[in-house]
C-alpha cells in the first residue's frame, strides 16, 4: 500500500511539473533557440521551466522508489492517473478549457 502510494504521489507531481514547464513556454511565446537568437532568453532559464524541470526530475526519483516497494503489475494500472492529474493541473494553472467529453473520460 505504502508504494502505490508513493507512486500516485510521485505521479501527480510528475503531472505538475510538465505542466509548469508549459506554462513556461506559453509565457514566453518564443519557440526555444528561434527565441533566444531574436535575443529572448533561453527557455531553460525561465523560472516556471525550471521550477517544472525540478518537480519532474524529483517526481522520477519517487517513482522509482515505488517501484522499488511494489510490483509493476499494480503500478501500471495507475499510469492513467497522471492523465487525470494532467487535466486537472492544465485547467487550474494553465486556465485550459475542459469540455465535457474530457471530464467523463
Amino acid at each position: 500500500l505504502k508504494g502505490t502510494l508513493i507512486c500516485l504521489f510521485g505521479s501527480t507531481l510528475t503531472a505538475l511539473g510538465l505542466v509548469l514547464q508549459k506554462k513556461s513556454h506559453t509565457q514566453d511565446g518564443s519557440n526555444g533557440e528561434a527565441g533566444a537568437a531574436n535575443g529572448h532568453e533561453s527557455y531553460f532559464l525561465h523560472k516556471w521551466w525550471l521550477l517544472g524541470f525540478g518537480v519532474f526530475v524529483s517526481a522520477q526519483v519517487i517513482n522509482m522508489v515505488s517501484m522499488a516497494m511494489t510490483p509493476q503489475v499494480i503500478l501500471s494500472c495507475l499510469g492513467s492517473w497522471t492523465l487525470v492529474c494532467n487535466t486537472v493541473f492544465a485547467h487550474l494553472i494553465l486556465g485550459e478549457r475542459v469540455c465535457r467529453s474530457q471530464a467523463i473520460a
